[in-house]
Parts: C-alpha cells; structure tokens; sequence
C-alpha cells in the first residue's frame, strides 16, 4: 500500500485540526469502502483530539436550529 504523509501548516486555532477531523469523519463516504485508502494516525493523543474535534462538528451541526439571514439593505451598504 502506497502511504503518503499531510502536515498541516498555520497559526494556532486556524482550523487545522478541524480540517483533519472533517476529512476523516467523511473519507469513508467519499472513496467508499471498497478502496485501498484509509486515513491512519499512528499517534493515539493525536487521534483522540481528532476525534474530539469531530464529535464537536457533528453536535453544531446536529444542534444548529436557525441560519444565517443576510439583510438586503444591509449588504448593499
């Protein structure tokens, strides 16, 4: 199996770990089951904060009960 490394560059709370978390909680669903590709972390500490993160998405969206509405008049301005 071919294995290629991401390291993910940016400041502190740029959303990094929020990047990653959401490729992972998604890969399956993209590439499907029945492909040679997996996302593996071979750091537990590191895999824990990534599932934290995910589980964090899944609850706003789970929990989100209004959206944004942009204000014509407003956005003219």
């Amino acid at each position: 199996m071919n294995v290629i490394n991401v390291m993910m560059f940016g400041g502190r709370r740029c959303g990094k770990t929020s990047v990653i978390a959401a490729m992972k909680g998604c890969f399956q669903n993209v590439f499907g089951e029945n492909t040679n590709l997996d996302i593996a972390i071979s750091d537990m500490a590191t895999m824990d904060v990534i599932d934290e993160k995910n589980t964090e998405i899944s609850q706003y969206f789970a929990n989100k009960t209004r959206s944004i509405v942009m204000n014509k008049s407003y956005a003219a301005t």
